[in-house]
């Protein structure tokens, strides 16, 4: 048996690691697509990216306002669960890592590992699959942040074309 599965069964056996497996487990319920596919149902949904292709009235340009107030809030609201859950999963990769370091150290130094480092990358190699549901929650939040600036940016665009429209209603009342 190599190294990597004979951490991985005394592992099994541990309450810490068990309770560690079951945080990162549930610390996500809903799904990184469920997440990233709400993102881009809520951007294609956008009126305002259909502005251009048409003659922008006040009231079109009011509905794509609104719509982006809408997105940008609810962007924001799945931003801000996944920071918590980002922050969540770091504590407990950093906590869980110092403890198998330090717990099962004797165990890794019979198994050939007597350096420090041999330890840390076998640790590291443990959690790699945690690490990298780490990082998808922290892909959640770039996406996220990818279209709250785009509504923000749309906002600006859009206050500019209102001021364009009172200013060529009030030539054409003239």
């Amino acid at each position: 048996m190599d190294q990597l599965a004979r951490m991985r069964m005394l592992l099994k056996k541990d309450i810490r690691w068990k309770r560690f497996r079951s945080i990162m487990k549930n610390a996500w319920q809903p799904t990184l697509e469920t997440n990233i596919d709400e993102i881009k149902t809520l951007h294609a949904g956008r009126s305002a990216r259909t502005l251009a292709g048409k003659l922008p009235t006040g009231k079109r340009v009011a509905d794509a306002s609104a719509r982006d107030i809408m997105v940008r809030s609810r962007c924001v609201e799945i931003a801000m669960d996944a920071v918590v859950i980002a922050e969540l999963m770091n504590s407990a990769l950093g906590a869980v890592s110092k403890y198998v370091e330090t717990r099962y150290s004797n165990e890794m130094k019979r198994m050939g590992l007597t350096g420090v480092n041999e330890r840390k990358a076998m640790v590291t190699t443990l959690l790699n699959s945690y690490y990298d549901k780490h990082d998808e929650v922290k892909t959640i939040i770039k996406i996220a942040d990818m279209v709250i600036a785009d509504c923000d940016k749309t906002s600006f665009g859009l206050r500019h074309m209102v001021e364009s429209l009172a200013v060529a209603t009030r030539r054409e009342g003239l």
